[in-house]
């Protein structure tokens, strides 16, 4: 991974540069811009039902996804938004799925990523599914004797 090169700071303001996968060009980045980003992924999620976190990082701000993982464990600001947009992300897949929009099967397979209820209600069936192994398990065979009543046919 990559370190994000300090170039400066003055008051409480810090600037920060990297290279945009999208122009290959250094880009600066100073904490109003991570505020404005902020507030920009929380809005994206809100609005596009499709949305993604690496879409919105990558594709529409040109910020590498490493890069971006690291401002969000640096700056709560850009950390508390990234949490908000993971939940809104889940809801809406989640909707989405209940309202027959989505493939169920892909959102219910990612949904643990984005919602914490998802992600224990999904430990929580591997406890169950890891205590109960053996119970059931192996092949079974049943022996009916044969009932004849004189009816032939």
């Amino acid at each position: 991974m990559k370190k994000i090169k300090k170039l400066e700071r003055t008051a409480n303001r810090w600037f920060e540069e990297y290279r945009s996968p999208i122009t290959g060009k250094t880009e600066l980045i100073s904490t109003d811009k991570l505020e404005n980003l902020a507030k920009e992924l929380v809005q994206y999620c809100m609005e596009d039902p499709t949305a993604t976190l690496t879409k919105f990082a990558v594709q529409l701000k040109g910020v590498p996804w490493d890069t971006f993982i690291q401002w969000v464990d640096k700056f709560p600001i850009l950390n508390e938004a990234y949490k908000n947009a993971k939940i809104i992300i889940g809801d809406n897949r989640e909707a989405g799925a209940l309202k027959n929009e989505l493939n169920d099967k892909i959102v219910l397979r990612s949904l643990p990523m984005y919602l914490e209820r998802w992600k224990e209600a999904e430990e929580w069936q591997y406890k169950l599914k890891k205590d109960t192994v053996g119970f059931g398990a192996g092949v079974f065979k049943i022996e009916m004797p044969s009932y004849d009543d004189g009816n032939k046919g």
